[in-house]
């Protein structure tokens, strides 16, 4: 099931999902779209999408409301967020200011400010290089219903392993300086990798070592001092930096 939020912006899109797709009015605190999705082992995770025409877009960027409400809200309500930037938009071929497309090419403007569309780029950019949120493009309403649904398919239809046609058959590919690996790496390896003195490259000695978060995060010093390359200094720190962090908040099972 689809949910579209009821307010002004999406609730207006409903009438445009096909039939045999279940999608409901209802009222979202963040985003625009919602549903749940399979992610590693079945298990269940919520899916979030906010629309923005390009001129939403800008008024957002003026008044900070995306960057200091919205991306916020759906970072922390949402497994993975995405942004969909709905309308024809362009640089002007010579000045390089922001154009979008209704009866012929306009400059888009908030008051009397003109904005160059390298702004809306690079916005977009650190968007999605910073935070994780995917950002997509829509031509219009009923595209963005589109890609609304083939997100929905692709987070449903398929098991999160059966997700394999950005690898080679070997699924190693030769990088500038050797192998790259194109699977994502697991939350335990991840989470491991923000531990002191564990990094990058000793996370994957963790990883191999823990089946679970769980089992990593209440693990005590003499398991860590198990795993290659771990002593008893960095066995400690980690200890003690996972007891701090539980009594803020409580780590989540995954692997």
């Amino acid at each position: 099931m689809i949910f579209v939020d009821s307010r002004t912006g999406s609730g207006e899109l409903i009438g445009l999902f096909p039939k045999n797709l279940d999608a409901t009015i209802s009222t979202l605190e963040y985003g625009d779209f919602m549903f749940l999705g399979y992610g590693p082992d079945r298990s269940l995770l919520t899916i979030g999408i906010e629309r923005k025409t390009i001129k939403d877009l800008v008024n957002s960027m003026i008044t900070g409301r995306l960057s200091g409400h919205q991306l916020p809200g759906l970072l922390q309500q949402y497994y993975q967020s995405y942004i969909i930037v709905e309308g024809i938009w362009r640089f002007n071929p010579e000045s390089g200011i922001l154009e979008a497309r209704r009866q012929d090419w306009e400059e888009i403007t908030v008051g009397q400010r003109r904005f160059m569309a390298k702004e809306i780029v690079g916005f977009l950019n650190t968007i999605a290089v910073k935070t994780g949120v995917i950002v997509m493009y829509s031509g219009g309403k009923r595209e963005t219903v589109q890609l609304v649904c083939s997100l929905f398919h692709w987070w449903n239809d398929k098991q999160w392993n059966e997700h394999v046609s950005h690898l080679s058959p070997t699924k190693v590919h030769k990088g500038y300086e050797g192998e790259v690996n194109l699977l994502r790496p697991s939350i335990l390896r991840r989470i491991a990798a923000e531990l002191p003195l564990i990094g990058w490259g000793k996370s994957l000695a963790v990883e191999e070592y823990f089946d679970s978060v769980t089992e990593m995060v209440n693990a005590p010093k003499s398991e860590w001092r198990k795993i290659p390359g771990i002593g008893d200094k960095i066995a400690n720190d980690v200890v003690e930096v996972i007891r701090k962090k539980k009594k803020q908040e409580p780590l989540a099972e995954s692997k």
